[in-house]
Protein backbone atom coordinates (compact mmCIF):
# COMPACT_ATOMS: atom_id res chain seq x y z
CA UNK A 1 0.00 0.00 0.00
CA UNK A 2 0.99 3.55 -0.55
CA UNK A 3 1.64 5.57 2.47
CA UNK A 4 -0.97 7.89 3.60
CA UNK A 5 -0.82 11.52 2.82
CA UNK A 6 -0.72 14.13 6.38
CA UNK A 7 -3.90 15.50 6.70
CA UNK A 8 -5.00 18.24 8.74
CA UNK A 9 -6.44 15.85 11.64
CA UNK A 10 -4.21 12.94 11.74
CA UNK A 11 -6.19 10.51 13.70
CA UNK A 12 -8.93 11.02 9.93
CA UNK A 13 -8.20 9.85 6.90
CA UNK A 14 -8.31 12.70 4.39
CA UNK A 15 -11.19 12.02 1.73
CA UNK A 16 -11.58 13.18 -1.86
CA UNK A 17 -15.14 13.05 -2.71
CA UNK A 18 -15.44 12.40 -6.79
CA UNK A 19 -18.77 14.08 -7.58
CA UNK A 20 -20.81 16.24 -5.39
CA UNK A 21 -24.34 16.09 -6.55
CA UNK A 22 -27.25 15.26 -4.66
CA UNK A 23 -25.55 12.44 -2.33
CA UNK A 24 -22.23 13.64 -2.66
CA UNK A 25 -22.70 17.28 -1.15
CA UNK A 26 -24.59 15.71 1.86
CA UNK A 27 -21.56 13.47 2.39
CA UNK A 28 -19.26 16.30 2.26
CA UNK A 29 -21.12 17.74 5.14
CA UNK A 30 -21.67 15.18 6.99
CA UNK A 31 -17.65 14.00 6.94
CA UNK A 32 -16.62 17.67 7.38
CA UNK A 33 -18.60 18.05 10.19
CA UNK A 34 -16.88 15.19 12.03
CA UNK A 35 -13.91 16.61 11.44
CA UNK A 36 -12.60 15.02 8.35
CA UNK A 37 -10.28 16.97 5.75
CA UNK A 38 -12.02 16.42 2.54
CA UNK A 39 -11.58 17.32 -1.18
CA UNK A 40 -15.32 17.81 -2.94
CA UNK A 41 -15.44 18.06 -7.23
CA UNK A 42 -17.79 19.28 -9.61
CA UNK A 43 -18.48 19.13 -13.19
CA UNK A 44 -19.90 22.85 -13.42
CA UNK A 45 -17.92 25.91 -11.62
CA UNK A 46 -21.31 27.28 -10.01
CA UNK A 47 -21.17 23.74 -7.96
CA UNK A 48 -17.80 24.98 -6.38
CA UNK A 49 -19.41 27.64 -4.09
CA UNK A 50 -21.42 25.24 -2.22
CA UNK A 51 -18.70 22.56 -1.87
CA UNK A 52 -16.77 25.62 -0.26
CA UNK A 53 -19.87 25.88 2.13
CA UNK A 54 -19.88 22.81 3.22
CA UNK A 55 -16.56 22.82 4.40
CA UNK A 56 -14.18 20.84 1.62
CA UNK A 57 -11.74 22.09 -0.65
CA UNK A 58 -13.63 22.67 -4.27
CA UNK A 59 -12.09 21.23 -7.51
CA UNK A 60 -13.61 21.51 -10.53
CA UNK A 61 -13.48 17.90 -12.52
CA UNK A 62 -14.57 16.73 -15.47
CA UNK A 63 -14.47 13.04 -16.47
CA UNK A 64 -15.62 11.57 -19.82
CA UNK A 65 -15.05 8.31 -21.60
CA UNK A 66 -11.47 9.20 -22.59
CA UNK A 67 -9.52 11.81 -20.18
CA UNK A 68 -9.86 13.41 -16.70
CA UNK A 69 -9.63 17.09 -17.04
CA UNK A 70 -8.62 19.39 -13.69
CA UNK A 71 -6.01 19.85 -11.19
CA UNK A 72 -5.14 15.31 -10.83
CA UNK A 73 -3.65 16.36 -7.20
CA UNK A 74 -7.26 16.43 -6.38
CA UNK A 75 -6.83 12.64 -6.09
CA UNK A 76 -4.20 12.50 -3.57
CA UNK A 77 -5.74 11.55 -0.64
CA UNK A 78 -6.02 8.13 1.66
CA UNK A 79 -9.70 7.57 0.58
CA UNK A 80 -11.52 8.71 -2.53
CA UNK A 81 -15.20 8.19 -2.85
CA UNK A 82 -16.71 8.10 -5.84
CA UNK A 83 -20.19 9.60 -6.21
CA UNK A 84 -20.73 9.42 -9.75
CA UNK A 85 -23.90 7.76 -10.87
CA UNK A 86 -24.44 5.81 -13.95
CA UNK A 87 -26.07 8.61 -15.80
CA UNK A 88 -24.45 11.39 -15.02
CA UNK A 89 -22.51 11.59 -18.14
CA UNK A 90 -25.93 10.72 -20.41
CA UNK A 91 -25.02 7.35 -21.59
CA UNK A 92 -24.47 4.28 -19.24
CA UNK A 93 -21.39 2.38 -21.56
CA UNK A 94 -19.37 5.49 -20.67
CA UNK A 95 -19.79 4.29 -17.07
CA UNK A 96 -17.43 1.25 -16.88
CA UNK A 97 -14.57 3.25 -18.89
CA UNK A 98 -15.21 6.43 -16.40
CA UNK A 99 -14.07 4.17 -13.82
CA UNK A 100 -11.12 2.73 -15.70
CA UNK A 101 -9.78 6.86 -15.91
CA UNK A 102 -10.49 7.12 -12.13
CA UNK A 103 -8.89 4.05 -11.48
CA UNK A 104 -5.43 4.39 -12.99
CA UNK A 105 -5.80 7.98 -10.86
CA UNK A 106 -6.06 6.69 -7.86
CA UNK A 107 -3.73 4.24 -8.13
CA UNK A 108 -0.90 6.59 -9.55
CA UNK A 109 -1.48 9.52 -6.73
CA UNK A 110 -1.58 6.91 -4.06
CA UNK A 111 -4.86 6.79 -2.87
CA UNK A 112 -5.02 3.64 -0.03
CA UNK A 113 -8.67 3.00 -0.21
CA UNK A 114 -11.36 3.74 -2.89
CA UNK A 115 -15.36 3.58 -2.14
CA UNK A 116 -17.53 3.38 -5.07
CA UNK A 117 -20.79 4.18 -4.15
CA UNK A 118 -22.42 1.77 -6.84
CA UNK A 119 -26.30 0.48 -7.31
CA UNK A 120 -28.49 -1.66 -6.56
CA UNK A 121 -29.29 -1.48 -10.24
CA UNK A 122 -26.66 -4.19 -11.18
CA UNK A 123 -29.93 -6.73 -10.12
CA UNK A 124 -31.90 -5.95 -13.70
CA UNK A 125 -33.25 -9.59 -13.73
CA UNK A 126 -32.85 -11.12 -10.05
CA UNK A 127 -36.17 -12.41 -8.48
CA UNK A 128 -36.94 -13.42 -5.00
CA UNK A 129 -34.43 -12.20 -2.01
CA UNK A 130 -31.09 -10.51 -3.39
CA UNK A 131 -28.16 -10.41 -0.79
CA UNK A 132 -24.76 -9.66 -1.40
CA UNK A 133 -24.19 -12.83 -2.55
CA UNK A 134 -26.45 -12.85 -5.06
CA UNK A 135 -24.64 -12.78 -8.61
CA UNK A 136 -25.75 -9.21 -10.32
CA UNK A 137 -26.34 -9.02 -14.27
CA UNK A 138 -23.16 -9.93 -16.05
CA UNK A 139 -24.29 -7.35 -19.26
CA UNK A 140 -24.93 -4.80 -16.76
CA UNK A 141 -22.52 -1.22 -16.90
CA UNK A 142 -22.75 -0.76 -13.24
CA UNK A 143 -21.35 -4.39 -12.74
CA UNK A 144 -18.40 -3.46 -15.66
CA UNK A 145 -17.68 -0.24 -13.63
CA UNK A 146 -17.29 -1.78 -10.30
CA UNK A 147 -15.08 -4.57 -11.94
CA UNK A 148 -12.55 -1.79 -13.10
CA UNK A 149 -12.06 -1.05 -9.67
CA UNK A 150 -11.79 -4.29 -7.61
CA UNK A 151 -9.40 -5.41 -10.71
CA UNK A 152 -6.46 -2.31 -9.40
CA UNK A 153 -4.51 -4.20 -6.49
CA UNK A 154 -2.71 -0.40 -5.69
CA UNK A 155 -5.48 -0.35 -3.34
CA UNK A 156 -8.76 -1.58 -1.50
CA UNK A 157 -12.50 -1.22 -3.29
CA UNK A 158 -15.14 -1.43 -1.19
CA UNK A 159 -18.58 -1.40 -3.41
CA UNK A 160 -21.39 0.08 -2.12
CA UNK A 161 -24.47 -0.52 -3.86
CA UNK A 162 -27.44 1.74 -3.25
CA UNK A 163 -31.03 1.52 -3.58
CA UNK A 164 -33.28 4.06 -4.52
CA UNK A 165 -33.08 7.27 -2.72
CA UNK A 166 -35.09 9.40 -1.17
CA UNK A 167 -34.90 12.38 0.89
CA UNK A 168 -34.57 15.72 1.63
CA UNK A 169 -35.35 17.59 -1.79
CA UNK A 170 -35.67 14.49 -3.48
CA UNK A 171 -39.67 13.95 -3.47
CA UNK A 172 -40.46 10.87 -5.14
CA UNK A 173 -44.07 11.21 -5.56
CA UNK A 174 -43.34 13.88 -8.15
CA UNK A 175 -42.49 10.85 -10.45
CA UNK A 176 -45.94 9.09 -9.61
CA UNK A 177 -48.35 11.69 -8.34
CA UNK A 178 -51.60 11.12 -10.79
CA UNK A 179 -50.18 8.65 -13.19
CA UNK A 180 -52.67 5.86 -14.29
CA UNK A 181 -51.56 2.03 -15.36
CA UNK A 182 -48.18 2.02 -13.12
CA UNK A 183 -46.39 -1.64 -13.23
CA UNK A 184 -46.67 -3.66 -10.70
CA UNK A 185 -48.86 -2.74 -7.45
CA UNK A 186 -47.31 -5.74 -5.00
CA UNK A 187 -43.92 -5.23 -6.12
CA UNK A 188 -41.51 -4.36 -2.97
CA UNK A 189 -40.15 -0.95 -2.55
CA UNK A 190 -36.40 -1.31 -2.74
CA UNK A 191 -35.33 1.90 -1.04
CA UNK A 192 -33.22 4.04 1.17
CA UNK A 193 -33.25 7.20 2.84
CA UNK A 194 -30.50 9.86 2.07
CA UNK A 195 -29.35 10.27 6.00
CA UNK A 196 -29.17 5.99 5.91
CA UNK A 197 -27.21 5.95 2.79
CA UNK A 198 -24.53 8.96 4.36
CA UNK A 199 -24.91 7.64 7.70
CA UNK A 200 -23.69 3.66 6.33
CA UNK A 201 -20.69 5.20 4.31
CA UNK A 202 -19.69 7.29 6.94
CA UNK A 203 -19.69 4.40 9.63
CA UNK A 204 -17.81 2.30 6.90
CA UNK A 205 -14.94 5.01 6.56
CA UNK A 206 -14.90 5.44 10.38
CA UNK A 207 -14.16 1.77 11.06
CA UNK A 208 -12.28 1.63 7.83
CA UNK A 209 -14.55 -1.36 7.01
CA UNK A 210 -12.90 -1.48 3.57
CA UNK A 211 -12.68 -3.83 0.82
CA UNK A 212 -15.66 -5.82 0.25
CA UNK A 213 -19.69 -5.37 -1.07
CA UNK A 214 -22.54 -3.80 1.08
CA UNK A 215 -25.90 -3.76 0.18
CA UNK A 216 -27.45 -0.22 1.53
CA UNK A 217 -30.99 -0.63 1.65
CA UNK A 218 -34.01 -0.14 4.00
CA UNK A 219 -34.95 -3.55 5.66
CA UNK A 220 -38.92 -2.63 5.20
CA UNK A 221 -40.39 -3.30 1.68
CA UNK A 222 -43.74 -2.51 1.78
CA UNK A 223 -45.80 -3.04 -1.38
CA UNK A 224 -45.07 -0.39 -4.40
CA UNK A 225 -48.91 0.42 -4.52
CA UNK A 226 -49.49 1.36 -0.78
CA UNK A 227 -46.20 3.46 0.12
CA UNK A 228 -46.92 5.78 -3.26
CA UNK A 229 -49.99 6.24 -2.89
CA UNK A 230 -49.46 7.02 1.02
CA UNK A 231 -45.98 8.84 -0.09
CA UNK A 232 -48.67 11.10 -2.40
CA UNK A 233 -51.47 11.51 -0.08
CA UNK A 234 -48.88 13.13 2.73
CA UNK A 235 -47.41 15.50 0.47
CA UNK A 236 -49.83 16.55 -2.18
CA UNK A 237 -49.50 14.78 -5.06
CA UNK A 238 -52.74 13.61 -7.08
CA UNK A 239 -53.80 9.65 -6.17
CA UNK A 240 -51.61 7.26 -8.63
CA UNK A 241 -53.44 4.53 -9.62
CA UNK A 242 -51.16 1.03 -10.29
CA UNK A 243 -51.67 -2.37 -12.46
CA UNK A 244 -51.95 -5.63 -10.50
CA UNK A 245 -48.62 -7.67 -10.13
CA UNK A 246 -45.11 -7.74 -9.20
CA UNK A 247 -45.19 -10.09 -5.79
CA UNK A 248 -42.54 -12.03 -6.47
CA UNK A 249 -40.18 -9.14 -7.97
CA UNK A 250 -36.76 -9.01 -6.03
CA UNK A 251 -36.67 -7.76 -2.52
CA UNK A 252 -33.32 -6.51 -2.15
CA UNK A 253 -31.83 -7.44 1.37
CA UNK A 254 -28.11 -6.96 3.44
CA UNK A 255 -26.16 -9.36 5.37
CA UNK A 256 -23.23 -7.61 5.86
CA UNK A 257 -24.48 -4.06 7.01
CA UNK A 258 -26.46 -5.31 10.31
CA UNK A 259 -23.92 -8.09 10.70
CA UNK A 260 -20.35 -6.16 10.44
CA UNK A 261 -20.95 -2.94 11.01
CA UNK A 262 -24.22 -3.37 13.40
CA UNK A 263 -25.88 0.07 12.13
CA UNK A 264 -28.69 1.26 13.54
CA UNK A 265 -30.88 2.77 10.52
CA UNK A 266 -32.66 6.33 11.02
CA UNK A 267 -35.50 5.31 8.65
CA UNK A 268 -36.23 1.50 9.19
CA UNK A 269 -40.07 1.42 8.84
CA UNK A 270 -41.34 3.55 6.15
CA UNK A 271 -44.70 3.79 7.69
CA UNK A 272 -43.80 5.70 10.39
CA UNK A 273 -41.41 7.83 8.70
CA UNK A 274 -44.34 8.57 6.32
CA UNK A 275 -46.29 9.89 9.74
CA UNK A 276 -43.63 12.23 10.64
CA UNK A 277 -44.70 15.79 9.50
CA UNK A 278 -40.67 17.30 9.32
CA UNK A 279 -39.76 14.65 7.48
CA UNK A 280 -42.52 15.46 4.94
CA UNK A 281 -42.16 18.89 5.03
CA UNK A 282 -38.38 18.20 3.94
CA UNK A 283 -39.18 16.55 1.01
Amino acid sequence: MHPSPITENHLLPGISILGCGWFGKALTRALTHSGYHVKGSARNKSSLDEIAEAGAIPYQMEINSHEITGPLEFFRNEVCVIAIPPSSSGNRAYYPKQMELITAQCSEQGVNHVVMISSTGVYTQAEGVVNEETPADPESSVRAAEQALLSCSSFSTTVIRLAGLIGPGRNLARHMGGRSNLAHAAAPVNLIHLDDGIGICKEIIHNKAFGGLYHAVCPDHPPRESFYTDLCAVTGFEQPHFLPGGRNQKIITSRRIPDELAYTFKVANWKEWLSNKDAMASL
